[in-house]
């Protein structure tokens, strides 16, 4: 049986900036994705505007879209998910958006990834919270 290892760190880097196979997004369906993700949307020319403007980002909780090969960024891959409705975001519709992005991620050929996930603002939640339930979540995804 092979074992798969999954390793979890910190970074402070720009978005734009992090190498790695996979970069792991989320956007609300309801919000221009140019307000929730500016220096990734500016960086790729708009991409993720031009996207939601064609109805390719209207994405409920843990959907997922993987954009190969994004322009303007350093990643190779870039896995937009889901957070669904942001007025109805809750811890639910967390954990369901970072098991999507685990999902998708494990039926990529991306050999690492960087999760953003943690970010998104969640009421009544702290980023050790989310940053704990979305490493959970990606783990344990089918």
């Amino acid at each position: 049986m092979d074992i798969q290892t999954i390793k979890f760190q910190a970074t402070d880097r720009a978005a734009t900036e992090i190498e790695t196979g996979c970069l792991v997004i989320g956007v609300f369906s309801d919000r221009p994705a140019r307000e929730q993700l500016p220096e990734i949307d500016k960086a790729t020319d708009s991409l993720l505007t031009e996207m939601a403007e064609e109805g390719e980002l209207a994405l409920g909780a843990g959907k997922t879209l993987m954009i190969h090969h994004p322009r303007g960024i350093k990643a190779r891959r870039l896995l937009v998910t889901g957070l669904g409705k942001a007025g109805r975001f809750d811890d639910s519709a967390f954990v369901r958006s970072a098991r999507g992005a685990g999902a998708a991620l494990r039926r990529s050929r991306a050999t690492d990834a960087v999760c953003l996930l943690g970010l998104a603002e969640l009421k009544g939640r702290d980023a050790a919270w989310r940053t704990t339930q979305a490493a959970l979540a990606l783990d344990h995804a089918d």
